[in-house]
């Protein structure tokens, strides 16, 4: 390649061939014939522009040979077109590796560059743009000669991709900043380094990563070095990481601050958009900093009025629009959980009302702010005096009052009977703010319907009404307590003669599973109520899913004037009538589908409207999979996962297109898993399609840690065993299983790190459980093989037994599953010593405030499952290091613990646990292998066993007791009674049952 600058000409040979390669595939104009072609047409002007396209368009020095008179009338076409920002940074990752970062974009949503929602126009130029864009939503926009700092680093991302391609790497020079590039950039105090830093950040693909480079260099070269379009660019990822959100929120109040010190209606507007983008990854990874993150927000909003005190009439009405969009915002749902969450919207609402009464002027509120409110409030649980009023409800519909004693007439609809919500609706309707569909909506759920009558006040995450028949009728049905009350809403329904919508559909397919679900675990919860376990607190109807039994005496039933159907029984009437189902409908049947040919059944009925379903129904998917919708995706992975006992045979057999998928690498290494076991063939199509979403990976786990399924996990290998090894010991088999569901849960935690993705609470629960069944299962197997269970089955041979608790040693005698484990604990939960904000934390001592320490706050149940998981395996350090942690952050837990109804009851249990796995009580007076002689044994079996066996030392086990003495609500040390009563559990019954066959007792 000969030296020195590359002409014009050239630059446009070699568009030309990179335009010849498939990868390249556009069309390249030049300036003058686009403006040549503008004035030949009156349609609009389109500028395709690809990745080689803009990298290698003419600089500004290439355009000085047309002439100013060219360069006038292209500026001219361009300012008639510019209708939109151009977003250059996302025009600019097109490499496949950087699809996972790029921002999503909604087909639906529209585009509020150039319109202001908040203006009396607003809505119909908002309509106006919308059906501007619909009519050619795939053209992009003109090219223009603006200078900005996006531009500049999108123009270096596309040169670097280029050069990483190794078919064009030879052909280009190094990057080279034009002249007004550089004037460009030096005016605003950066440099190129600067520029290639920034790419840097934006193109990492682990936002951990990106977030560590953002951190590392406002530290070194101060808080200006990124400017705050690259910080809201970061920002608008489809998924942060938690940690990496962190990072965002502990850099953030130093960069606001210096911005306030500006004080522009535009800084205001990237103020709001920062919380915007900041509170959605709050909302999905981060819950509870929702109330640090409106802090912020609250604190670095402008002054409104002038240095002399003046009112600025402009920037006041904005921060009103701003507050109530804010609260809006807030109340949306949370990700994982929703309704525990709402403590933490509250909170931050209330922090805004706060702010607006105590402003001078007050901002007011309006209807926007008013919703968010009692959007809230709907998914609350009762308050004392609400709970009060339901206990009263009849058991005939409607539920009026029924007052049982003298002392229920102080019990009143005014006081009790009016909730939170409809308290708010009522002083939203006195602020001169009339009902609309919403409110009607919302009053219904709040425990009042339209015409007067009582209803059942149910938790709700209310959305948007969009149509007021079809949201009324749902509500009527969702707010009873029996299938019945439902079958009989939904009849009236019918009679209205309304249109029959998807919505309503799914009310009453909710009501009806939550019946045959009610009598399948009838005869469960008769065997716990028999024992007397009443230390449960009751939950009242609309503060729970489940659906109640009828009535006691048959003149309290609701009249139908049909019989209540089944689920299969209704989705055939609805298939009998040609009505159509749509997606939030058709999941939930397959998600919730009673058997796996009726799953089948409702799967066969979607593919007819979504084709791409057939890539599913194959013993070998390909990666049409992702063209899936996402909602029937989770509810198909979900569907197997509680199928996991039932071979694929029975729903994939005359379906199947058998297509030879050799080129696949194996789920395990040096196994051959059999392909038609379905949790095989979930974990398989998770690995095509690469879900960003957590709940396919948390069915799939939860599948693999469920204890019922064990036996059946020798059929995830292919079809390859003999007689002999089908007919294993129980001990054996469920080992077996147990370990290869673990190797498995490994697999899964590798494909999630591949995707960025981490953990959640949900997804950590069955890992430890999945440790628990693995520990519990290889104690059992190196119980037997040693001989201690005198007791050799002639089915079995010597050889594989050997394999498998050799399998079971090599797992228990490694650390590094326990650490691993407690890695995932810490990741989780985000506890860093010392974690302060990076640059400094807010000085102010009116307004210090920290983020919250943890990330996520362990409920008790999964503190619990922890708990044995670190029991099981013998980890008596990590033990002590989990109660140092609890105790550090006690504050948290309680809080944790009293959302939850039974909360005292479950921390006191994990309590309990403590002292059982540090002394190994269920081994109490039994004959152990570790009380024998300390001598050094050989035989890594009995080491191992011996370790098991041992309990903690004395100094651990005083420590810990010491700690937990020192917490007044864990209520002091267990007792041996409580000790005695949690052994009882199956697991610890069957390894003391196993030593008292072998040994007997001491």
């Amino acid at each position: 390649m000969p030296h020195g600058g590359v002409t014009p000409l050239a630059r446009q040979l070699r568009a030309v061939l990179l335009a010849l390669q498939p990868r390249y595939r556009t069309i390249l104009y030049s300036p003058l014939f686009l403006i040549h072609l503008q004035s030949r047409s009156s349609a609009p002007l389109r500028l395709l522009t690809s990745l080689p396209a803009a990298a290698l368009a003419p600089r500004d020095e290439d355009l000085d040979h047309h002439g100013a008179s060219d360069t006038a009338r292209l500026a001219k076409v361009v300012s008639r077109r510019k209708r939109t920002r151009r977003d250059y940074i996302t025009e600019a990752l097109t490499a496949p590796e950087h699809q996972q970062i790029v921002p999503r974009r909604y087909p639906h949503k529209p585009d509020l560059s150039h319109v202001s929602a908040k203006r009396r126009d607003g809505l119909a130029k908002l309509r106006q743009n919308v059906q501007r864009r619909a009519s050619n939503p795939n053209a992009a926009p003109v090219q223009t000669d603006d200078m900005s700092l996006e531009r500049i680093t999108a123009r270096y991302i596309q040169h670097m991709q280029i050069n990483s391609d190794p078919a064009q790497s030879d052909w280009n020079a190094a990057f080279r900043l034009t002249h007004a590039e550089t004037l460009y950039l030096q005016r605003k105090g950066y440099d190129l380094e600067d520029v290639q830093e920034w790419a840097r950040i934006i193109t990492s693909t682990d936002s951990n990563d990106a977030t560590c480079a953002l951190s590392d260099r406002l530290r070194t070269h101060g808080h200006r070095a990124i400017p705050f379009s690259i910080f809201l660019y970061i920002l608008r990822r489809p998924y942060l990481k938690p940690e990496a959100l962190r990072r965002i929120v502990d850099v953030a109040p130093k960069l606001l601050i210096d911005r306030l010190k500006a004080g522009s209606t535009a800084i205001l507007a990237q103020n709001m958009i920062f919380f915007v983008r900041v509170l959605r990854h709050a909302r999905e990874v981060w819950p509870a900093s929702i109330e640090y993150v409106t802090q912020l927000f609250l604190r670095h909003l402008p002054d409104v009025r002038s240095a002399k005190g003046v009112l600025r009439q402009n920037q006041f009405e904005s921060l009103t629009h701003m507050l109530n969009r804010a609260m809006h915002l807030i109340s949306l749902d949370t990700a994982v959980h929703p309704f525990r969450d709402v403590v933490h919207q509250e909170a931050a609402i209330v922090r805004i009302l706060q702010f607006m009464t105590e402003h001078d002027p007050p901002f007011q509120l309006n209807r926007e702010g008013y919703r968010a409110v009692v959007r809230v409030q709907l998914a609350q649980q009762k308050t004392d005096d609400e709970r009060q009023w339901a206990e009263l409800k009849a058991l005939s519909w409607p539920p009026w009052k029924q007052e049982r004693t003298a002392m229920d007439a102080d019990i009143t609809p005014e006081v009790h009977g009016t909730s939170r919500a409809a308290n708010t609706l009522r002083r939203m309707y006195e602020a001169g703010y009339g009902p609309l569909n919403w409110e009607k909506v919302a009053q219904l759920y709040s425990g009042w319907d339209l015409d007067g009558t009582p209803t059942i006040q149910t938790r709700v995450l209310l959305g948007d009404v969009r149509q007021f028949v079809p949201a009324i009728w749902t509500a009527r049905i969702a707010t009873t307590r029996t299938a019945q009350e439902a079958w009989a809403a939904y009849l009236a329904f019918e009679d209205t003669n309304a249109k029959p919508t998807s919505d309503v559909f799914l009310a009453i397919l909710k009501r009806l599973y939550g019946e045959e679900q009610r009598q399948r675990q009838q005869r469960v919860a008769n065997e716990i109520q028999s024992a007397g376990n009443d230390q449960y607190e009751r939950v009242l109807p609309g503060d729970r899913r489940e659906v109640d039994p009828l009535p006691p005496s048959t003149h309290l039933y609701t009249y139908v004037r049909r019989p209540v159907p089944t689920v299969e029984e209704f989705f055939h009437q609805l298939g009998e009538r040609r009505l159509v189902l749509k997606l939030d409908c058709l999941s939930f049947l397959v998600a919730n589908a009673a058997s796996m040919q009726q799953g089948l059944l409702y799967l066969r009925f979607c593919e007819k409207k979504y084709p791409s379903i057939q890539h599913l129904l194959t013993y070998h998917p390909t990666s049409e999979v992702k063209s899936v919708p996402s909602p029937l995706f989770n509810a198909y992975i979900d569907f197997l996962c509680k199928c996991s006992n039932v071979s694929l045979d029975k729903m994939l057999g005359p379906y199947t297109q058998l297509i030879d998928r050799t080129q696949s690498p194996p789920l395990l290494q040096g196994e051959k898993l059999n392909l038609k076991h379905s949790l095989v063939h979930a974990i398989e199509l998770i690995r095509l399609r690469q879900p960003i979403a957590r709940p396919p990976w948390n069915h799939v786990l939860r599948a693999l840690c469920r204890k019922a399924s064990l036996p059946s996990m020798r059929f995830l290998y292919h079809n390859t065993q003999t007689t002999l090894e089908q007919n294993m010991p129980a001990i054996y088999e469920e080992g077996r299983g147990a370990m290869l569901a673990y190797r498995l849960i490994r697999r899964l935690l590798s494909m999630m790190q591949d995707v960025s993705l981490v953990l959640d609470e949900s997804g950590f629960y069955p890992i430890c459980l999945a440790m628990e069944n693995m520990s519990f299962a290889s104690w059992r197997m190196l119980k037997e093989d040693i001989n201690i269970v005198p007791h050799i089955s002639p089915k079995m041979p010597p050889s594989k037994t050997r394999e498998y608790v050799r399998e079971a040693v090599d797992l228990l005698r490694s650390s590094n599953h326990s650490a691993r484990l407690k890695g995932l604990f810490e990741t989780l939960t985000g506890h860093v010593e010392g974690s302060s904000n990076i640059l400094g934390a807010d000085t102010n001592a009116q307004h210090h405030h920290f983020p919250p320490r943890l990330l996520v706050v362990p409920d008790p149940a999964l503190l619990h499952a922890y708990i044995r998981a670190l029991g099981w395996m013998g980890d008596h350090h990590g033990l002590l290091s989990l109660t140092r942690w609890m105790v550090e952050f006690r504050e948290a837990l309680m809080e944790q613990q009293g959302a939850y109804r039974n909360g005292d009851m479950l921390m006191r249990r994990a309590i309990v646990a403590l002292r059982v796995f540090l002394e190994r009580a269920w081994l109490r007076g039994v004959w152990c292998s570790a009380r024998q002689d300390g001598g050094e044994n050989p035989d890594r079996r009995l080491k191992i066993l011996q370790r098991l066996e041992r309990p903690a030392e004395d100094n651990i086990r005083l420590e810990v007791e010491r700690l937990v003495e020192g917490v007044e609500e864990w209520c002091g040390w267990p007792d041996d009674e409580e000790v005695e009563e949690y052994c009882r559990h199956h697991s610890h019954r069957e390894i003391r049952l196993m030593y008292k066959e072998a040994g007997g007792t001491e």
